[in-house]
């Protein structure tokens, strides 16, 4: 018996392109689709807060048929909750739009609507990258999405996770499709007539054969971080053809493809909380080792998440790399040498966890890793 739904809605700009048509908004919206805010001028933006405004007005006091009538996302969710029934108050709603200014505005309305119908849990979620300007920031995008996935409902004991596809675009659609059958329970959708009645898709048994996944443990960490990687200095570590489905090469670079991103998510803990594995140019000393082993599991799958973006970093860059990226605030430990007088360095993971560590030539020795106080003691 599942105790609370979550109800994950994607959403498309129908609800502002229908006002818009219908006012005569002076802005083509359907050319203007993948901009960002900061792209519109300043009478632009004050006209669509303007447009946001009016849509939330006519719909808070208008009946539930021209509510479903006006928004897609709407549409799903009221269906859903006519046929099965439930209280609303007591379930979760996502609405994910595009990393658009057009849908940060159609998923603001969503979410006020909601919330002003005293339906508390609602949150917007812009995946980023994900608009359709190229296909390569579209599939970045999409694996951030599936990264939301894998941490939204790594644990969804008594939840029944919902995907609501009656917004939204079709690229879109067709990911989240997939994505649902190894994340939601059910699919659900209404088609555009007047008459159309919900549509579930039940979840599928669908899985993926970990024996690659296995095999290739390091490879994929790699490849699973926001740095891209140059395939030639790839290859020199990893020689072995990973399958097709899971890389997406372009101009010479490699990561993993919304497929191996998703295989990733879906399996990787099981491996990254047991086991330290080797990645270029990172040798672990003795007490680095003892320190992964007295750690929690969940700050071992973090910790080599972080050790494979170093990875990367030096990978593409050298260790030089480490202290240009902004992010990782690579810095040299005050007062604290190694026994031949070399600096040590750290870096820091989340939580107040550090990692501590002295470079040597184009590698990186790490020495410890733990709470902050690693540092006193580095």
């Amino acid at each position: 018996m599942y105790k609370v739904r979550y109800m994950v809605s994607t959403v498309g700009t129908s609800l502002l392109t229908n006002f818009a048509r219908r006012v005569g908004l002076p802005i083509n919206l359907n050319e203007k689709a993948n901009f960002s805010k900061a792209e519109y001028s300043p009478e632009e933006i004050a006209a669509l807060e303007d447009m946001k405004e009016k849509i939330l007005q006519e719909l808070l006091p208008a009946d539930m048929a021209k509510v479903q009538e006006m928004s897609a996302e709407l549409n799903g969710i009221f269906s859903y909750y006519n046929k099965w029934a439930g209280d609303m108050k007591n379930d979760m709603f996502f609405f994910l739009h595009t990393d658009t200014y057009q849908g940060e505005l159609a998923a603001t309305i969503l979410q006020e609507y909601l919330k002003r119908r005293t339906i508390p849990n609602v949150q917007r979620v812009k995946i980023d990258n994900l608009k359709t300007t190229n296909s390569r920031e579209f599939l970045e995008g999409i694996k951030n999405l599936i990264h939301w996935c894998s941490e939204t409902f790594e644990d969804t004991t008594g939840v029944e996770v919902i995907f609501n596809l009656t917004g939204g675009f079709k690229s879109f659609h067709a990911y989240m499709n997939t994505i649902g059958m190894f994340y939601a329970d059910k699919i659900v959708y209404v088609f555009e007539s007047k008459q159309a009645e919900l549509l579930e898709i039940p979840k599928l048994p669908v899985t993926f054969e970990k024996q690659v996944l296995e095999e290739n443990i390091p490879a994929f960490l790699l490849l699973d971080n926001k740095y891209t990687i140059e395939e030639k200095k790839f290859k020199v570590h990893f020689p072995q053809e990973l399958p097709e489905v899971f890389v997406y090469k372009v101009d010479g670079l490699i990561s993993l493809s919304s497929w191996g991103s998703l295989f990733f998510a879906q399996n990787h803990k099981r491996y990254l909380e047991k086991k330290l594995y080797e990645l270029p140019y990172l040798k672990y000393l003795d007490q680095f080792k003892k320190d992964f082993e007295k750690a929690e599991p969940v700050h071992r799958v973090a910790l080599q998440k972080k050790l494979a973006s170093v990875s990367a970093i030096i990978l593409n860059e050298g260790v030089a790399g480490l202290q240009r990226d902004v992010g990782l605030k690579f810095t040299p430990l005050t007062g604290k040498e190694t026994s031949d007088g070399k600096p040590i360095w750290h870096f820091r993971l989340d939580g107040g966890r550090r990692v501590t560590g002295e470079m040597r030539g184009n590698e990186l020795y790490l020495r410890r890793f733990g709470e902050h106080e690693v540092n006193e003691d580095p």
